[in-house]
Formats: C-alpha cells, sequence, structure tokens
C-alpha cells in the first residue's frame, strides 16, 4: 500500500492518495508530514519520501503534529505511536474527528508490531 499512496496517488479514489482539496490548492506538489520522536528515524523517511518528489516536514511530538496539520496541508503523513506526551494513537483520532483532516492518509510507523497495536491503528482510521 505504501507505493501505491506515494507513487501513484492519483490513480485509487478514496482515502489514500492526494487529499481532494490539497490537488486542488498544490497541484503537482505533494507534502507529508513526518511525525516521530526518534531523531535517527525521521532524517531516513524524509529522504525516502523526498525521492518520491514530496515535500516533507518532520515534528516530534503529537500536540505539534496537530499544531501543524492544522495550519498547513499534507497529503500524507507518517505517524509513530510511541511518543511521550501525546502518542501517535491519539494524533491519529483527532485527525478523525476534524473533517480536512480525516481525508488524509495516515501510514502509521512503529516497532510494535503486535495484532493489538495494528488492530488500533487501523481501528482508528489508519491506511496502512
Amino acid at each position: 500500500m505504501l507505493d501505491r499512496l506515494i507513487t501513484h496517488p492519483r490513480e485509487s479514489p478514496g482515502p489514500p492518495g492526494l487529499s481532494e482539496k490539497a490537488a486542488r490548492t498544490n497541484p503537482g506538489k505533494r507534502s507529508a508530514l513526518v511525525v516521530d520522536d526518534d531523531p535517527d528515524i525521521s532524517p531516513l523517511v524524509e529522504l525516502a519520501l523526498a525521492r518520491f518528489g514530496f515535500e516533507v516536514s518532520a515534528v516530534s511530538d503529537g500536540a505539534l503534529a496537530l499544531v501543524r496539520l492544522r495550519s498547513s496541508v499534507f497529503d500524507l503523513v507518517i505517524l509513530d505511536l510511541g511518543m511521550a506526551e501525546l502518542d501517535g494513537f491519539e494524533v491519529l483520532q483527532a485527525m478523525k474527528r476534524e473533517g480536512r483532516l480525516r481525508e488524509i492518509p495516515v501510514i502509521v510507523l512503529t516497532a510494535d508490531n503486535s495484532e493489538h497495536a495494528l488492530a488500533r491503528s487501523f481501528g482508528y482510521g489508519a491506511d496502512d
């Protein structure tokens, strides 16, 4: 799914790919927000997304992520689940409660590969 989200955003309808608003307001440009508190992970994710033409912003905690999401337009969010203050689950829940943010595809990036964490992520609206 990651490949489809970042390489073919306009080929599939629905949540994956560019949000409709982002496609209208910023044609040809794609932006991603990386939310991870590990200083070793964010640069790697940023580099990978930049290879696919994304302009990448990064924040290190959930509260900052919500501030950035509410003040800017993003086409994709890469979200760590295990952060201190406001974790990825809480960010995901907040996003899915807000109209504009609800449409942004979210890829969860976490070291916790338990079935519980994955089921909870998808239950809260993660796309991958």
